[in-house]
């Protein structure tokens, strides 16, 4: 990691350290647990539209579906973290500048535009 060679990471040892690698991994969890909240239905099984599968789901406790679907997004996040290379900070504001922002810009946009044509419910 490139924090071993050089940033602030270097002035530390020991449990000091091992505290700032455990606040990422802290982060990490509280970032999947809110995903998890906010895009994936928190507590709430999932659903096909087939009744019998449907009642088995909704069978199961909601706290053990909202770890499942936490640990999937744990899961991704590790997975990109391992597989792709860290990019530098001016190459994530210039992907957020240039590609996200004017994206997100767009979409609520027509998200407005829709709301105010009528053609989806508030």
């Amino acid at each position: 990691e490139s924090e071993l060679t050089g940033g602030f990471t270097t002035e530390y040892s020991g449990i000091s350290f091992a505290m700032f690698f455990l606040a990422e991994f802290v982060n990490m969890f509280a970032s999947a647990a809110l995903a998890t909240t906010f895009f994936l239905g928190g507590f709430l099984a999932p659903r096909f539209g087939l009744a019998a599968l449907d009642g088995l789901l909704a069978s199961v406790p909601g706290v053990l579906w909202f770890f499942l679907k936490s640990y999937g997004v744990i899961l991704c996040f590790m997975w990109f973290r391992w597989t792709f290379p860290r990019p530098r900070v001016d190459q994530l504001m210039a992907l957020e500048w240039k590609i996200m922002l004017p994206i997100n810009l767009g979409l609520l946009t027509l998200g407005g535009l829709f709301l105010g044509l009528g053609w989806i419910a508030p």
